[in-house]
C-alpha cells in the first residue's frame, strides 16, 4: 500500500513550509493488516525561508507477536 501527500503551512514565526509525505506498507496476510507487517513513513519538510530542511523516516517493523520495533531517523540540512 502506498499513500502520498503534499501539505503546506506557516509556523508562528511566519516561515512557510511544504511537507511531502509518503507512506509505504507491506502486509503478509489479509487486510486489514494483522501481524506481521512493516510500515515506513517518510516526510520531507521543505522550508521556504532560512530554516533548514529535514527528512524524517519512521519505520514500524512487527514481524511476529512480540512488541514492534520502531526506528526513527532524521536528517537536517
Amino acid at each position: 500500500m502506498n499513500n502520498q501527500g503534499h501539505l503546506t503551512g506557516t509556523d508562528a514565526d511566519g516561515t512557510s513550509y511544504v511537507a511531502n509525505i509518503q507512506r509505504h506498507m507491506e502486509h503478509w496476510g489479509t487486510f486489514p493488516p494483522g501481524i506481521p507487517f512493516t510500515a515506513t513513513f517518510t516526510t520531507n519538510l521543505v522550508s521556504k525561508g532560512s530554516t533548514v530542511n529535514a527528512r524524517i523516516v519512521v519505520t514500524y517493523d512487527w514481524p511476529d507477536g512480540s512488541p514492534p520495533k520502531l526506528t526513527v531517523t532524521a536528517c537536517r540540512g
